[in-house]
Parts: structure tokens; C-alpha cells; sequence
């Protein structure tokens, strides 16, 4: 009842045009500077009463320095927090998950060197952090 049909495959590809998918040969393209922002009327988006942008032109990276930061965290906080960005991300502005996260950084770092280090920022480094729990005598 079945028929033999022939194995449908993709025809053979072009060895001039594979050139054309590697990453070294394609085009840079430049995108346009992003608008202005609008203005913010209150300080929600703000670390220490400054405004998010301000703070990271002083003390972060650029954006093209951006490093990718894993950390492990209580699933129900985490489902705490993803709840409330996903309830407020447009109304406080989020532009995504990682700049919630990171402004919560943000905001405790800023915390603690006005609590531990007169206001000072601390200064950054590129070390690596210890790997595992800290051992409690």
C-alpha cells in the first residue's frame, strides 16, 4: 500500500555562497543613534536620588563591556522578582529582565558604600570571587 518514494534532501549547496554566511565576511552595519529618552518625573528609576544613566556613565562599563553574571538564587524569590518585573516593567520603563536585575545591583551596591564606605564607590576589579559558601566558625 505504501509507495517507495525517494528521501527528500536539500540539493547540494553552493560552495561560492558559503562564504557569504561567515561571520568575517559580512557587512558592518552601523545602527542609528538611539532617541532621546523622555523624561522621567520621578526618581523610581533613579540609584541614591541620580538619575540610572548617570550612575553607570561614572561607575560601569559601557555597554560594550557588558559582562553575562550567573548566580544562583531561592526559586521562589526568583519567581518573586520576575513577577513584579513582569507587573511593572512598563510602567517603571525596564527595557528588560537583565536591566531590572541590574538596577537592583545597582541600587544595593550604592547602599553599602554609603552605609560601609562614606559614600565612596568602591573600586572595581575584574578578579575572580572566591568559589563557594564563606565557612561560619
Amino acid at each position: 500500500m505504501s509507495e517507495n518514494r525517494p528521501a527528500l534532501s536539500l540539493p547540494p549547496r553552493d560552495p561560492s555562497k558559503v562564504r557569504n554566511l561567515l561571520r568575517s565576511n559580512r557587512p558592518t552595519i552601523v545602527p542609528d543613534p538611539p532617541a532621546a529618552a523622555p523624561e522621567i518625573e520621578d526618581d523610581r528609576r533613579s540609584v541614591a536620588g541620580r538619575e540610572v544613566d548617570e550612575v553607570r556613565e561614572e561607575g560601569s562599563a559601557p555597554k560594550s563591556r557588558r559582562a553575562q553574571v550567573t548566580f544562583y538564587m531561592d526559586a521562589e524569590f526568583r519567581d518573586r522578582a520576575r513577577a513584579a518585573y513582569r507587573a511593572t516593567a512598563g510602567i517603571e520603563g525596564d527595557d528588560s529582565w537583565s536591566e531590572f536585575i541590574e538596577l537592583a545591583v545597582l541600587n544595593e551596591v550604592t547602599r553599602r558604600e554609603r552605609l560601609h564606605n562614606a559614600g565612596e564607590k568602591y573600586e572595581g576589579s575584574s578578579r575572580r570571587l572566591k568559589a563557594g559558601r564563606k565557612i561560619v566558625d
